[in-house]
């Protein structure tokens, strides 16, 4: 028989890996928030007393000693041997008020009959002080000025309750007119359109007015006079500018 000759069959691949199925995704871990550090209480002093009187001992066993120092969101003052203040204190040439609890004291303040004003920052103002819109004069001493106050020269005049005068005032049985700056006027004034005259002395002027040789008449209620105008019995006749004419 003849046999054929040729190749031999080849060897038979292997089979493949079998595939493996993904792995299941795992869900993140929770995050766990950072510990929340537990802060120590920042220590504080205390209110001490002894026979002499109030002083404060700081958390490390010292006072405080010829300073000012807030505690407890107010503001006291201690003396050289660290005691308390209360009442005025001069704190390096600035005057302060301390109340009997020793805390210093802004705004107004009544003390000893009069009364002061004291900054947000509890200096003792003097001067021109301007509250809440109003102007008010603080004599040099601190103490709320009223009356008559004069100026280099100018007038002005504060309430009863300190208030700086302002337009009309009716003061000791005269009317006086003082500026939108508190200063009083004198000579001609015009006020909403009508003139007026005040004396040197700030006191509104009536009837005849002589001026260098000019009449003029204001009347009654202080008003120049213009056109035709009876006085008395007798008719008169003033020009616009208020000169009279016949």
């Amino acid at each position: 028989a003849v046999v054929k000759s040729g190749k031999q069959d080849a060897t038979a691949p292997a089979p493949g890996v079998e595939p493996q199925p993904d792995p299941q995704p795992q869900p993140d871990p929770q995050p766990q928030p950072d510990p929340q550090p537990q802060p120590q209480p920042t220590p504080t002093g205390s209110w001490m007393q002894d026979s002499v009187g109030w002083w404060y001992r700081n958390a490390d066993g010292s006072y405080p000693a010829s300073k000012a120092m807030m505690i407890d969101g107010r503001t006291y003052r201690f003396d050289a041997s660290g005691y308390m203040r209360t009442g005025w204190v001069n704190d390096a040439g600035t005057w302060y008020f301390h109340d009997g609890s020793g805390a210093q004291l802004s705004g107004w303040q009544a003390v000893g009959g009069s009364w002061y004003y004291l900054g947000t920052d509890g200096a003792m103002r003097t001067g021109w002080v301007k509250v809440d819109g109003t102007w008010y004069f603080m004599n040099p001493s601190g103490a709320m000025r009223t009356g008559w106050l004069n100026l280099g020269g100018t007038w002005f005049f504060l309430q009863g309750n300190g208030a700086m005068s302002t337009g009309w005032q009716y003061i000791g049985d005269s009317w006086y007119y003082l500026g939108t700056d508190g200063a009083m006027r004198t000579g001609w004034v015009k006020v909403d359109g009508t003139w007026y005259f005040m004396n040197p002395s700030g006191s509104m002027y009536t009837g005849w007015l002589n001026l260098g040789g000019t009449w003029y008449y204001l009347q009654g209620n202080g008003a120049m006079a213009t056109g035709h105008l009876t006085i008395g019995s007798t008719p008169r006749y003033f020009d616009e500018h208020g000169v009279w004419i016949w």
